[in-house]
């Protein structure tokens, strides 16, 4: 399916962090382009607005994986959770995944180890876009990073799969999520960060 069929939405909502951490370390990677509005709704008023950023990242089986603090280990994968000053909503963070393996898929499959991180900063609602923000208000953007499995060719469903679970492993209470690592999921691995602008 084209990406802009089947966009979604992407908002922040009110939730509180206790004992923020510092913002995690934004995973490596190499520019390659930008995603405007325009790539998605043709017909948009505004479409040379960016609302996203794209990056390569290495190979894993040349590099190392990401590496969780504090692992919990599973019998499939291992994660860990961010706990930072930005908190966004679960619910919009699992529209927003879609959006983001259907625009891998369009642009860029992931395959046999390689991976790409996808910046994500608005967020469509009504036929509106905004900028995310977080529960006071602040603009962030998501970071979205995911590697396939050494053996595996590109696949939409473990893409929606490995993201589903990295913002379902890692709660907050409302529910939200600061982000994560995962790892080992089905041989796929994720990342997800959430920064300041």
């Amino acid at each position: 399916m084209r990406f802009s069929t089947i966009i979604t939405s992407l908002a922040a909502v009110a939730a509180v962090a206790s004992n923020p951490a510092t913002s995690p370390a934004q995973t490596e990677g190499t520019p390659i382009g930008v995603v405007k509005l325009k790539d998605i709704d043709p017909n948009a008023p505004n479409g040379d607005l960016i609302v996203g950023k794209v990056w390569s990242l290495p190979n894993i089986t040349s590099t190392s994986k990401p590496e969780p603090a504090k692992a919990r280990l599973h019998k499939r994968y291992i994660h860990s959770c961010y706990n930072t000053a930005n908190w966004v909503s679960q619910d919009y963070l699992y529209l927003a995944k879609n959006a983001v393996c259907n625009w891998i898929q369009d642009n860029n499959q992931v395959s046999y180890g390689n991976g790409v991180k996808v910046e994500w900063e608005h967020y469509e609602e009504d036929g509106v876009w905004y900028h995310l923000v977080n529960q006071a208000g602040v603009q962030v953007k998501t970071y979205w990073s995911i590697w396939a499995a050494p053996y595996d060719a590109w696949s939409w469903d473990k893409c929606f799969n490995t993201l589903f679970e990295i913002v379902w492993l890692c709660p907050g209470s409302n529910p939200d999520t600061a982000g994560g690592i995962l790892t080992d999921y089905n041989g796929w691995d994720a990342i997800l960060e959430i920064d300041n602008l």
